[in-house]
């Protein structure tokens, strides 16, 4: 026997794409990616300095000192070691990313499991940088989301910071009008004799 569409699902339908195909506005501003960053990429030098390090030393007991002691191998195991801790450090740098959307921000982590927090521009009451004088050198910086709820949201260490938070405010103001917007419009056809 074949499914036969109800009359509430077939007006269900008309209604949603009567809506959709001709409404003077959208529903809401289509969301599109604005920025996607990472914790600033100074994290990766002590695990560049232990790469560089390990693989002159490997060089070195490799071609030096293990041949006169037949341990050739303990050259390739330094170097070895040496890629390993900048593979480690490498995939924690890229565990970690910050999504800024013309909707939401987004802090996202995690390499085999992810995890993801995420904030409504409408929601942010306000952002609050802290630098140590390390970060003001490297313009990066931890920045602090408060959220509508008493909840926050801290992303640390953004690269470019105040670039990043003025973008936070200028879409958490485009949401602010939007949602203005939307409630001037069911006002209006409320007030309207």
């Amino acid at each position: 026997m074949r499914h036969q569409p109800t009359e509430a699902g077939v007006g269900y339908r008309r209604r949603v794409a009567s809506t959709v195909a001709f409404s003077e506005t959208p529903a809401s501003p289509p969301e599109v990616s604005v920025a996607v960053l990472r914790r600033h990429a100074r994290h990766m030098i002590p695990a560049a300095i232990v790469l560089v390090g390990c693989a002159g030393a490997g060089a070195y007991w490799g071609g030096h000192l293990a041949p006169s002691w037949g341990q050739g191998w303990l050259g390739w195991a330094i170097a070895a070691a040496g890629v390993m801790v900048f593979l480690f450090a490498w995939a924690r740098w890229l565990a970690r990313r910050y999504v800024l959307t013309t909707r939401k921000i987004s802090l996202e982590t995690g390499v085999l499991f992810r995890r993801s927090q995420e904030v409504l521009h409408s929601r942010v009451l306000g952002c609050r940088i802290t630098q140590s004088p390390l970060q003001r050198v490297c313009r990066s910086g931890n920045v602090r989301i408060d959220v509508a709820g008493g909840s926050t949201l801290v992303l640390t260490d953004v690269p470019r910071v105040r670039v990043f938070v003025a973008a936070v405010q200028e879409l958490q103001a485009a949401a602010d009008a939007w949602v203005r917007h939307e409630q001037l419009d069911g006002d209006s056809s409320a007030i309207a004799p």
